[in-house]
């Protein structure tokens, strides 16, 4: 019996689960991947539907596959273990900026541009007056006007574009 005992301490158990990276965070992180290429998917399709109305969208929807080329090589370097195991983080962050990239590829889409009504009219550019030679005063002697009236006159009477 004690032979038994020794045999099976010193041979490994086979059914012994050993990782590099914890089960939570594998799936944590396919899932994030998931999500990833569903939103690169809208993205695109919207770019592409979006395409025949503003062609810069077309370069938005090559943008997106740039981006998501780039998102699955650095997938396959991790899957490959040209990338160590405890990079799964840089993963979550390519995707998290591909995300960003779609969430604002669809908010550029789908920005309605304004475009100014034809029926009103601009206010005319101002326009240099002089200003009459009673109205200077010295810049170390600052008056005020004498009578309320004069003040008003000298504002009402000038001449104004556009009155």
């Amino acid at each position: 019996m004690a032979d038994k005992i020794t045999s099976t301490a010193s041979s490994p158990n086979t059914s012994a689960l050993y990782y590099d990276v914890s089960p939570n965070i594998v799936t944590f992180y396919r899932l994030f991947g998931g999500v990833t290429l569903i939103m690169v998917l809208l993205a695109f399709v919207f770019c592409l539907v979006k395409g025949s109305e503003n062609h810069t969208n077309y370069l938005l929807a090559c943008n997106l596959i740039i981006s998501t080329f780039v998102g699955v090589v650095i997938s396959w370097w991790y899957r490959g273990g040209d990338l160590t195991s405890d990079k799964w983080w840089f993963l979550i962050l390519v995707c998290a900026v591909i995300i960003f990239q779609c969430l604002t590829t669809d908010i550029y889409a789908f920005h309605a541009r304004v475009v100014p009504p034809t029926g009103i009219s601009t206010p005319p550019p101002f326009q240099n007056r002089t200003i009459p030679a009673r109205n200077i005063t010295s810049a170390f002697n600052i008056t005020t006007p004498h009578k309320m009236e004069n003040f008003l006159y000298d504002i009402t009477e000038s001449p104004i574009p556009g009155r």
